[in-house]
């Protein structure tokens, strides 16, 4: 659920896909932030980004 965060995609977005709730979104990208000790959704993205690299973009 991580990728999409650097395209911009909000957790409404994310949660369009198969079987996830905008709630489910919500609860994992806050369990992610306190993974990688990030205060926000920018900070997430970019420590996923120095951690694993570039994110692919849909399409």
């Amino acid at each position: 659920m991580v990728r999409p965060i650097p395209l911009g995609h909000s957790n409404a977005e994310i949660a369009a896909g198969p079987y996830v709730s905008p709630s489910a979104v919500e609860a994992r990208l806050s369990s992610v932030r306190l993974t990688r000790d990030a205060r926000n959704r920018v900070e997430a993205a970019a420590r996923a980004w120095q951690q694993h690299g570039h994110v692919r973009s849909r399409g």
